[in-house]
């Protein structure tokens, strides 16, 4: 029998548009290998986002140069010292054989800015500083911005005050991400075939290198709420050794990788993930005489006009004076916690495992957490920015007082998007003591949203929520869980799994929310005195099907595509934005089974050649759901379960044979349909048949099937 909506919904209720993310933050990008290669194609991605706005709405939004005339004005006096005259004469980019020779002058004349105009001041405590040729750490990506701009404090650190950066960056002390301000690339002159703005370029100068850390892969106790994803989850990915490139990317060529566009993109979302808890970031692309100043702050990617440093100089010498009269906050640094001191971390050479390690967070509610290590960090330029770790929680005032082991999560979803708290909270209110054991546990939830002065709000009021989504900062405090790969036994897996099947059923049948994220990495477990109750965790893309369906809940969607239902890989990236329908969580539900039943053994992942599927994590959508074609079709080639969980065979086959039946039901209700209106008539995705394809993969209907088989497994 069909399962449809509450009554309060309607049947078109149920679909809700919200377009996939293909960019940085995606999974498929957090899966790949961290390299200029791999990263080339979803910087590309994110860099269609970039908007140009004049240099002196920079200095006054982003910069916060109150009257831009006036600072300008007042840069005149250096423009006419002779001191100043003779270094920017030095920086002539007609003798420039080299981008190496363009490093020095320019360090010269932007220092001399600062010390003419700040000497003696607070405002002078920044440095422009030469990097190359060494790497900065904290991340594995081996990422080697020619200049960087840092704190002038940083520079009495390690084997640094005997080092002139003028002429050299620091050899043994290198710079790390978090105390990197910003990232300065050089190119000789401005390229004729090379539109400012436009999307090629490399994200650094790395050879390929090591597969991102095995630390945050599946085996941790918590699956990660929320990573950016081209599909269907976030969450600390599938334990991903490299698997290749998805095929559907184009390659990067050596034009590309070269390209300064992507190498600061590249250089910022380092510094957006590797370099604490940042809202934004600034950077700088200097070609020949023109400087452009380039801004991302997880929603956009923002140029300046170029600004030729040789016709304008007092424009210039103004900028880089507001660059060291901004504070902490306006270089993005979050006041949100107290991280560790920069000397604890300056002689990590490779990735920073657990940046917020030690870090401290007083809530709104006063109580304090104290971080532990990272289960997931999201990275990228565009999107949630999703961190996820284990903490502890407890009262600072009360004496005696034990702290309670927690998991946090923060990120930055759009303001417009429900938060994750209220839809739990409008689960477990309707809840029986029974049901809510298959819920996550919520501890606490906080806003914070962006000030009124913040780059944000001007960039919101320039483009327009149309063009511009505007973040908030959202913190959870949750239970712990652990992952369902962790259970051993097909009694264990089997009870759980229909157990979150059953929570998904109540979700939306009692209270009208569909999780639209459904993956391995979201379905936990605990155990109450003995019992094993399956968990769906990660309400971060759940909607409630009673809202407005037209209205967008984000700019961009993402998830875990190895999970998604065939119907959403199939569709035209250059169409319409995806539909879903409970229906698809259901088949998401249908590749979870697959995959733990041939993966995992013993509450391991088995090694990867023996892994009958390994090859779909490194898939493009479409071949991606070719493969899964073929397994419906039963023309796959051999495949079988790990030996303890023999028993979901004839359930993963059973189930196979509903989903397929399900296939060529809609084929033929399509063909049917162009057949009484025409070929390409637009499709009934209202129509209460199309929901489930008249009760064949409804509820009722994989219920059935899993109650069958799991009483025996």
């Amino acid at each position: 029998m069909s399962t449809p909506p509450n009554k309060d919904a309607s049947p078109l209720a149920a679909v809700h548009h919200t377009p996939f993310s293909k960019g940085l933050g995606s999974h498929d990008s957090y899966a790949s290998a961290h390299t200029v290669d791999d990263y080339a194609p979803f910087l590309t991605h994110d860099l269609r986002s970039t908007k140009t706005i004049p240099f002196d709405d920079f200095l006054k939004h982003i910069l916060r140069v109150r009257n831009v005339h006036n600072a300008i004005q007042a840069s005149s006096a250096v423009v006419n010292d002779p001191v100043f005259t003779a270094k920017l004469a030095k920086y002539d980019p007609a003798n420039f054989k080299k981008e190496p020779d363009m490093y020095a002058p320019f360090i010269i004349l932007a220092n001399h800015c600062l010390d003419s105009q700040l000497a003696g001041t607070e405002g002078g405590n920044i440095r422009f500083c030469r990097n190359d040729p060494y790497i900065v750490s904290g991340s594995d990506a081996s990422r080697k911005p020619d200049i960087v701009v840092v704190y002038t404090s940083q520079l009495a650190l390690g084997d640094r005050p005997g080092i002139n950066f003028t002429q050299s960056g620091p050899k043994e002390c290198h710079f790390h991400w978090k105390i990197v301000l910003g990232s300065v690339e050089f190119k000789l002159k401005p390229d004729s075939d090379e539109q400012h703005g436009s999307a090629p370029g490399s994200s650094g100068k790395s050879s390929r290198d090591k597969s991102r850390s095995s630390k945050k892969s599946q085996g941790a106790s918590q699956a990660s709420p929320g990573a950016d994803s081209t599909a269907g989850t976030r969450s600390q990915a599938q334990p991903f050794e490299w698997r290749g490139r998805d095929r559907t990317m184009p390659p990067s060529d050596t034009k590309d990788r070269q390209n300064p566009d992507k190498q600061i993109a590249g250089y910022n979302a380092e510094t957006l993930t590797y370099g604490d808890l940042r809202t934004h970031v600034i950077g700088f692309l200097v070609k020949g005489s023109q400087i452009v100043f380039k801004f991302c702050d997880r929603s956009t990617l923002l140029d300046t006009e170029p600004l030729d440093m040789k016709a304008d100089p007092a424009r210039f010498i103004a900028a880089i004076v507001a660059l060291a009269k901004l504070e902490s906050v306006g270089w993005g640094y979050s006041s949100f916690l107290k991280t560790r001191e920069v000397e604890q971390v300056i002689k990590v050479k490779g990735v920073l495992e657990n940046p917020f390690q030690t870090s401290t967070v007083t809530l709104k509610n006063g109580e304090r957490l104290t971080v532990g290590d990272t289960i997931y960090q999201a990275h990228g330029l565009i999107g949630r920015g999703t961190c996820v770790s284990h903490a502890s929680m407890g009262k600072p005032d009360v004496k005696g007082s034990a702290d309670t082991p927690v998991v946090v999560k923060w990120y930055w979803p759009a303001e417009t998007r429900m938060s994750e708290a209220v839809i739990i909270r409008t689960a477990v209110d309707k809840a029986t003591v029974s049901m809510k054991n298959h819920l996550p546990k919520l501890l606490h939830a906080e806003d914070k949203q962006f000030d009124q002065n913040s780059p944000q709000r001007y960039l919101l009021e320039l483009f327009g929520k149309d063009k511009y989504e505007m973040r908030v900062f959202r913190v959870l405090v949750q239970e712990p869980l652990k992952p369902l790969t962790g259970l051993k036994t097909a009694v264990e897996l089997g009870e759980a799994f229909l157990g979150v099947f059953e929570g998904y059923r109540w979700l939306y049948e009692k209270c009208n929310i569909m999780h639209r994220d459904v993956s391995l990495n979201n379905m936990m477990y605990r155990e109450v005195q003995g019992k094993v109750y399956g968990v769906l965790n990660d309400f971060d893309l759940a909607v409630l099907v009673g809202n407005n369906p037209l209205l967008s809940t984000s700019k961009q969607r993402t998830g875990t595509k190895l999970y998604m239902a065939r119907e959403l890989l199939e569709l035209d990236p250059s169409g319409p934005t995806p539909s879903h329908l409970y229906r698809f969580d259901l088949e998401s539900l249908f590749w979870v089974l697959v995959i733990i039943s041939c993966h995992y053994e013993n509450g391991k992942e088995i090694e990867t050649a023996k892994q009958p599927f390994h090859n779909w994590y490194r898939l493009g959508s479409k071949a991606l759901g070719s493969e899964k074609a073929s397994f419906m079709s039963g023309i796959a080639g051999r495949w079988q379960t790990t030996p303890g969980f023999s028993g979901f065979y004839f359930l993963i086959h059973d189930l196979r044979d509903l989903f397929k039946d399900m296939t060529d039901r809609r084929d033929k209700f399509f063909l049917d349909l162009e057949r009484e209106r025409g070929m390409g008539s637009k499709l009934p995705l209202n129509d209460p048949f199309f929901l489930d394809m008249g009760g064949i993969v409804s509820f009722d209907a994989v219920a059935t099937v899993l109650k069958k088989h799991l009483a025996r497994a």
